[in-house]
């Protein structure tokens, strides 16, 4: 109802209260109470003007709301006459229990009935003489509709054409719906969301896992309502549901408010946020280097090799920070050369053979990796499956980038790296090449390269590497990666 208590008709209320069977003094005395008001305007702290309604009951009079029953009545009244002529069925719960066809919850009205033509036209005509003999309005704004889970999409444009103008919601949106229509402050939405939406499946969520979707489905409507507004506007909603906390799985998650929030505070000073903090600086930096450039004197780069050399020049500027040795390829390949073969072996030095096979009929690449210790002893050995680009030498490079992340996590410093593929390390060696897919590939190998004490790369005999070989044929046939399948002392 669309302001009731100020819509009610004087007339109609007195001529309820003779019908219900009420006394004639009674009558006369409760309208006086009622006739008899009259308001004035305050202006700029002055009383002014009076004026005398011709309808409606004032609103916190202990007696209104009693009244506002009584004109209740009339609407009840016909819709039980319909229900007796048959023109409204109303629900049952049970087969032959009494079939209820409204509930009334003061200006909050809920009817029953079914989802065919003829009854919603009645309904129609009873809402439309009770609004001509009440003075009520029907707020179709606020009204809405719900149909049972079994009504056919035929029944329910039918329903719909009678009554146009009215919502229709899903069972589980009606109070959400509801409450949009009502200007409340945060304060009040935080009262509402625990005292109705959170209560209700309280205690079958202490009985029942409940399924994850409708979970989501429920967490979904109480984010919506606590950030929507009117007229379907909603503010501009960033990250509500995750916060950058860790948890190493040790403590309960539940009940950690004060933990969390301890952590959240922390992470400003944690050495990794400042490293984050350093590597988005320097790409943000490199971006405006590189528009200046492209601005200035018409130089284009690729957005990616941008942001790989921040990475890259980020990544050196950490080890010259710690102390750690940092060499660049040429430098590399000149120490190699300097020590020989016995100054290697002295020095733990791990080689790396890397091969590959592919299956061009289901775009699958195996990948074969063995690692040999001094005097060639086998350290380790792997079989990885990954997606063939059927590239040869990408193929390849994806197998050597691979490699080289493996020997990082196990923390080996000094490696070299043996690949049949002559192209590649004539690429790895000079750093230059025409397709920017595998010039990516090559800038991201000789990053990882640059994180090692020393780092080489050697073109290697098919004969040296049949073992090798077995492993990455082998590799076409697995699904998921062995890394330990085939260790060996």
């Amino acid at each position: 109802m669309s302001k009731a208590s100020d819509r009610v008709e004087w007339g109609y209320l007195k001529a309820v209260m003779e019908n219900m069977g009420f006394s004639k003094v009674w009558v006369e005395w409760t309208m006086e109470s009622i006739t008899s008001v009259s308001y004035s305007f305050n202006i700029n702290g002055e009383t002014k003007k009076h004026m005398i309604p011709s309808r409606g009951i004032r609103q916190g009079d202990p007696l209104s709301p009693y009244l506002f029953l009584l004109c209740s009545e009339g609407l009840s009244n016909m819709l039980r006459k319909a229900a007796r002529q048959g023109l409204l069925s109303g629900l049952r719960i049970s087969r032959q229990g009494l079939a209820i066809t409204h509930l009334f919850f003061a200006d909050d009205n809920l009817i029953f009935c079914k989802a065919v033509g003829e009854e919603i036209r009645k309904l129609r005509e009873i809402l439309d003489q009770y609004e001509r003999g009440f003075g009520q309005m029907i707020n179709l704004e606020k009204s809405s509709i719900c149909f049972n889970k079994n009504t056919n999409e035929r029944d329910k444009v039918e329903t719909c054409e009678p009554l146009a103008g009215v919502r229709t919601v899903n069972q589980g949106k009606i109070s959400e719906g509801t409450w949009k229509n009502r200007f409340l402050s945060a304060a009040g939405k935080e009262v509402m969301l625990k005292a109705v939406t959170m209560a209700m499946p309280n205690y079958a969520m202490s009985c029942f896992k409940l399924p994850v979707r409708l979970r989501k489905e429920i967490t979904g409507l109480m984010a919506k309502y606590w950030w929507g507004e009117l007229e379907g506007r909603s503010k501009a909603l960033k990250v509500w549901k995750f916060a950058p906390v860790q948890w190493d799985g040790i403590q309960n998650q539940t009940g950690c408010f004060k933990q969390w929030w301890a952590a959240l505070t922390q992470s400003r000073s944690r050495n990794e946020g400042k490293q984050h903090i350093a590597l988005t600086s320097n790409i943000l930096w490199q971006l405006w280097k590189d528009r200046n450039e492209l601005e200035f004197e018409g130089k284009e780069k690729v957005g990616i090799r941008v942001v790989q050399k921040a990475s890259t020049e980020w990544m050196e500027f950490e080890e010259a920070g710690s102390g750690k040795e940092v060499r660049s390829t040429s430098e590399i390949d000149a120490a190699n050369a300097s020590l020989g073969e016995e100054g290697m072996e002295g020095r733990e030095l791990m080689e790396l053979q890397i091969a590959t096979q592919k299956s061009t009929e289901d775009h699958k690449l195996g990948i074969g990796k063995v690692a040999k210790q001094n005097g060639g002893r086998i350290k380790a050995e792997w079989a990885l499956v990954d997606r063939s680009s059927l590239m040869d030498i990408q193929d390849e490079a994806v197998a050597v980038r691979l490699a080289l992340m493996k020997a990082r996590q196990l923390g080996w410093q000094r490696i070299k790296v043996i690949n049949v593929n002559k192209h590649l390390i004539a690429l790895l060696k000079s750093g230059k090449g025409d397709n920017p897919n595998i010039v990516t590939l090559v800038e991201d190998i000789l990053a990882l390269a640059n994180l090692f004490q020393m780092c080489f790369f050697e073109v290697g005999k098919s004969s040296n590497m049949t073992h090798c070989n077995r492993i990455s044929h082998y590799a076409l046939s697995i699904f998921m990666d062995e890394e330990r399948a085939f260790v060996s002392s």
